[in-house]
């Protein structure tokens, strides 16, 4: 943010019409600044606001694993949460309540919050493909996007009236003339705003550039870039979810090309959009905003197309004569592309004689908004059209999901070598000189329709394997479900918080102020308690220790079973310069834990623990490592008589 702009914003500011928290939100933001707040300081903050609460709740049992048990307490929906996330939520929630109408007479309140939980709700769908944060973070990022808009309304809002009566249409246009009319634009106040609500530095650039790519220079495949790219598909997902129905075709092709700069297929794609709309309607009902009720997606795409002249023409059904390497009785829809009507013509005859489904276009993007809604079996293709030719057609439908199986024979009037290559390389299954010859017509035509045929027989067989497929994907979901939390404590178990921890491990020991660290902890007398009262008060005393450790931990820590007696602590965002605040740390939770009655039966024991802890550092090659270090130290602990934390050796230069 240049001195100019950071001035201007501190104007904006000082006027007190910016949307900001209040009441009970703004003493969570706050409170979630301070790292060290406790969880029932920040839960005793958020009680304060019962609304407030259930919503957090809400989407901390959205986002938890198979298996795990329903968040119930705000205490555990913080922990699940983290710190982060409940700061953006309570803001986002605190702002739709403060701002569901306003005084700017063309800024629509109502579908301004209602595109933003769609956004939100898609970018909690689509977090775990790119694998850029956890969906509860997301959720908050898409929630709070497009907050500048808002905040353009609140502070000018006559003059933004007047630009949006002018110019309604989203997009670069109506940031350029926000530049032009205020000296900053909606995104750039959006970036300001979430930078002084504390939002982390790393996730605002994306927020700032996903309307505007162009301008984004971040490395290919980076973090920040596949955050853009979810920012881009999420808002093209709630772009569609609010748009009139006449308008949403030609939106599909854009949002199939975003899917797959993120690996998303088509069928993927619009499965997951069909969650994100039915998500988006539980939270428009608990937020009070009003949803747009939606058909599954598969249903928009397939729609009839608005009337226009040549656009659809439907063959009359019927059997197709058995042709040689076809199956019999089996109707093929084929699309034709072209801007000359004889030609058309001419091919309607041809394959509505045979009995196929027949379908037009006069160029090539109604072509391709035709292809993405009817899913032909085959297409026939003229090069050369207005507005898009026949290889930008070709090129565009082979990057969805759909496109790549389509049989594509393109039309030219030129026979030259190098011409044909280029179609080929476009995509092209085939190709067709003009004029046209009957007989070779007929004949590629129906060679065409056996690959097609073999295409169906291929889907036919592959869908006798999904269902085994299904049978053993269920199986494995109950046994990963098993993975996720120990029975007997609650904690996360082993294999979920280690795989946790190899995925925040790059990024952990990659930033040069703070890092990670382990903390490894066993009862000291616990084989004593399993050999003299029985493995049952051993287990209880277990599941009391382990309460008594996570009631202790910040937000953002993690802890998990390690093994049969002994636990791990996972210290978020330690100071990599200090190891003093972990160390600190891991002897409090030591002291508590002897400090803690244990009752079985009719005794009481007293308990003590031992210790061992490491710090995540740039020579460590893998977070075994980590493991390695905090287990070692944990065996010199318990050498040295326990009742004692130990930290292990750092590595020798």
């Amino acid at each position: 943010m240049n001195a100019s702009f950071q001035a201007r914003f501190e104007q904006l500011k000082s006027s007190g019409l910016l949307p900001s928290p209040k009441g009970p939100a703004l003493a969570v933001v706050k409170l979630t600044r301070d790292e060290n707040v406790s969880l029932a300081q920040l839960a005793l903050a958020i009680k304060a606001d019962p609304s407030l609460m259930a919503r957090l709740v809400k989407l901390a049992n959205s986002c938890r694993a198979p298996g795990v048990r329903p968040v119930l307490a705000i205490q555990d929906a913080v922990s699940v949460l983290g710190l982060t996330a409940v700061r953006g939520l309570a803001l986002g929630f605190s702002l739709i309540n403060e701002a569901r109408s306003g005084k700017c007479r063309a800024f629509d309140y109502p579908a301004f919050w209602s595109r933003n939980l769609a956004r939100a709700v898609a970018m909690q769908a689509l977090a775990p493909f790119a694998r850029v944060m956890p969906g509860d973070e997301a959720f908050t990022l898409g929630l709070l996007a497009h907050t500048g808009e808002l905040g353009l309304a609140s502070v000018f809002p006559d003059d933004y009236a007047s630009l949006l009566e002018r110019l309604p249409a989203r997009g670069a246009g109506l940031l350029q003339e926000e530049r032009q009319s205020f000296s900053l634009d909606h995104a750039d106040l959006t970036a300001a705003l979430l930078s002084d609500w504390g939002l982390p530095v790393a996730l605002i650039e994306p927020v700032r550039c996903h309307e505007q790519p162009q301008v984004a220079s971040f490395a290919a495949g980076s973090r920040p870039d596949r955050l853009l790219q979810v920012l881009m598909l999420a808002s093209r997902i709630a772009d569609i979810c609010l748009a009139p129905a006449e308008q949403r075709h030609a939106m599909f092709s854009d949002l199939f090309a975003l899917g797959e700069n993120l690996s998303i297929g088509a069928d993927m794609l619009t499965e997951l959009c069909d969650g994100v709309v039915r998500g988006w309607g539980e939270w428009c009902s608990i937020l009070d905003v009003p949803p747009q009720p939606l058909p599954p997606f598969a249903e928009l795409m397939r729609a009839p197309l608005p009337d226009a002249p040549g656009a659809i023409v439907d063959a009359g059904g019927g059997a197709e004569p058995e042709t040689p390497g076809t199956a019999p009785h089996e109707t093929y829809r084929v699309l034709v592309v072209d801007d000359d009507r004889v030609m058309r013509n001419l091919l309607k005859a041809l394959l509505v004689h045979v009995g196929h489904e027949f379908l037009e276009a006069e160029n090539g993007r109604r072509g391709l908004e035709i292809a993405l809604a009817k899913q032909p079996h085959l297409m026939i293709v003229d090069w050369r059209m207005p507005e898009m030719n026949g290889i930008e057609l070709i090129r565009a439908l082979r990057k969805t999901g759909f496109g790549r199986g389509v049989y594509i024979l393109i039309l030219t009037g030129l026979d030259q070598e190098e011409v044909l290559i280029e179609a080929l390389d476009a995509g092209a299954d085939d190709f067709l000189t003009k004029p046209l010859k009957a007989k070779v017509l007929a004949a590629k035509i129906r060679a065409g329709l056996r690959v097609v045929a073999l295409r169906r027989e291929i889907e036919r067989d592959q869908s006798n394997l999904n269902r085994f497929a299904s049978e053993f994907a269920a199986l494995n979901k109950r046994l990963q479900e098993t993975r996720q939390a120990d029975p007997l404590t609650g904690l996360a178990a082993r294999g979920a918080t280690l795989e946790w921890l190899r995925q925040m491990w790059p990024a952990a020991v990659a930033d040069p102020t703070t890092t990670l660290a382990a903390l490894v902890v066993r009862p000291d007398q616990l084989d004593n308690i399993n050999l003299v009262i029985g493995r049952l008060a051993g287990d209880e005393v277990l599941q009391r220790a382990a309460a008594v450790l996570r009631a202790g931990l910040r937000p953002e820590d993690k802890i998990a079973r390690y093994s049969g007696s002994e636990f791990i602590v996972l210290f978020a965002k330690t100071p990599t310069a200090n190891n003093g605040f972990a160390v600190l740390e891991a002897n409090r939770l030591l002291r508590e834990i002897a400090a803690t009655g244990f009752e079985t039966g009719d005794r009481t024991l007293r308990l003590t623990m031992s210790g061992g802890l490491a710090f995540g550092r740039q020579w460590m090659k893998t977070s075994d490592d980590l493991l390695n270090g905090a287990e070692a130290a944990l065996a010199e602990a318990r050498r040295a008589g326990g009742n004692r934390v130990v930290t292990g050796k750092e590595k020798e230069e």
